[in-house]
């Protein structure tokens, strides 16, 4: 069959190079060129490409905004890697120079399946007025269940995390670690390498909102050193019987912890959590003290007691 007579009067017609068949539809003021695949194993492939037509046209919009919805969800984290000139560009920012240019309609195997299952979709969208291929997104998914595949030039969005290094300006390098699914670095801060973890992102494509905390805290370190300490000796003061039984000294004051307590870990959250970990080294037991909070101050401390050398220098 050479033609397909569509909804609304829109016929296609079949091109051997697209193997599908062409047809052009009126959206928003332009022309989308939208092309229906048929297949051959399915005997009522062409009538379940009719019956998606239709139903994607009459709610072309709705699919046009979930698409672009679920590209803003994705496209945060590499956009800093296809436009390095343009790094504080936003996804909105970026998707609001681009208009959807191509529609796909594939059909698929639908074994048992009605005819609106398993009809893949695909949505390309470019910038307003140009056809440069070197700048397309697509979001790929199915007729009844949305879209989960995204596309920028031709790469995929992948679902896992980006596992591409975040360089800091102290000089270290976050990196991603497949074990414990964060990122991580070691920071000389204050003399001493202080182990330093960025919790990913919520769509997990990165840790830039964990890295961002992070550049606030280090540019004034010294400042939410201070806070945290105080903090924390407030906290010993309540807690300095406790301590003392763990570490076996009855003796130890909170002066004398303090004056030997180090920072060795930093955690950073995404939601502006932060958490000091400083450590204080007995005889025969250690004392590890998480300071928790956020950059406009700390909240909680939780005390851990370990053997001796469990807290590395």
């Amino acid at each position: 069959m050479d033609f397909l007579v569509l909804s609304d009067g829109y016929v296609a017609k079949y091109d051997e190079e697209f193997k599908g068949y062409l047809v052009e539809v009126d959206y928003k003021g332009s022309k989308i060129k939208m092309t229906l695949v048929p297949y051959k194993e399915n005997s009522d492939s062409l009538e379940a490409l009719k019956y998606s037509f239709n139903e994607l046209v009459r709610d072309l919009q709705a699919y046009d905004n979930d698409a672009m919805n679920s590209l803003c969800g994705k496209l945060g984290p590499y956009i800093e890697k296809a436009l390095p000139e343009e790094p504080d560009l936003t996804p909105e920012e970026l998707l609001f120079n681009f208009v959807l240019k191509k529609v796909a309609i594939m059909d698929t195997i639908r074994f048992g399946m009605s005819e609106a299952e398993g009809l893949h979709i695909v949505f390309s969208y470019g910038k307003a007025g140009s056809d440069d291929p070197n700048m397309e997104l697509m979001a790929t998914g199915y007729m009844d269940s949305g879209f989960d595949n995204f596309f920028i030039n031709g790469q995929q969005l992948a679902t896992m995390p980006l596992t591409t290094s975040y360089d800091l300006s102290c000089g270290a390098t976050a990196n991603y670690n497949y074990n414990t699914e964060i990122y991580e670095a070691k920071v000389n801060i204050f003399g001493r390498d202080v182990n330093c973890f960025f919790e990913t992102d919520e769509n997990e494509l990165g840790a830039k909102t964990s890295t961002d905390i992070f550049e606030k805290l280090y540019e004034n370190i010294e400042e939410y050193d201070k806070k945290a300490r105080k903090f924390l000796s407030e906290k010993l003061d309540q807690k300095i019987d406790e301590v003392r039984e763990e570490l076996d000294n009855p003796d130890l004051t909170v002066e004398a912890i303090m004056e030997d307590i180090f920072l060795d870990a930093i955690v950073c959250c995404t939601y502006e959590e932060v958490e000091l970990t400083y450590c204080f080294k007995g005889v025969e037991t250690e004392m590890r003290a998480a300071v928790t909070g956020t950059l406009a101050g700390f909240g909680s401390v939780i005390f851990d007691y370990g053997e001796a050398g469990e807290f590395d220098d």
